[in-house]
């Protein structure tokens, strides 16, 4: 079952793309990740910026694929200012970290087809 990645940034700028199409994922800055995606069977493809924990992109690439290989629930929320639900786990000790540190999305900035 495909699993689909929820982002929204206000109520007019919400997307869910589906979690096959990631193309990689970059941390462009201590606290800033960005997801790109394939595009899809209409060739629109796509990106998100969001932000997390400072210092923990390795961490929460991993919360991030943990809850799309292991979730029950079809929509994963990553990211959704609206409601302020974050995408969030701990650190386990192949993060580099001290395992158990609390490692979140905090805030979604840009979503963007392309």
């Amino acid at each position: 079952m495909t699993k689909y990645l929820f982002f929204a940034n206000s109520t007019s700028d919400t997307m869910c793309f589906p979690s096959d199409k990631i193309a990689f994922i970059e941390n462009t800055d201590a606290d800033t990740m960005q997801i790109h995606f394939h595009p899809g069977t209409d060739n629109t493809a796509g990106s998100v910026i969001f932000e997390i924990t400072s210092g923990y992109g390795k961490a929460f690439c991993r919360i991030l694929f943990d809850a799309i290989n292991t979730g029950h629930d079809p929509m994963i929320v990553v990211a959704d200012d609206i409601r302020s639900e974050y995408l969030t786990g701990t650190t386990g000790a192949a993060d580099g970290a001290s395992a158990g540190t609390t490692v979140a999305a905090t805030a979604c900035t840009t979503i963007a087809l392309l």
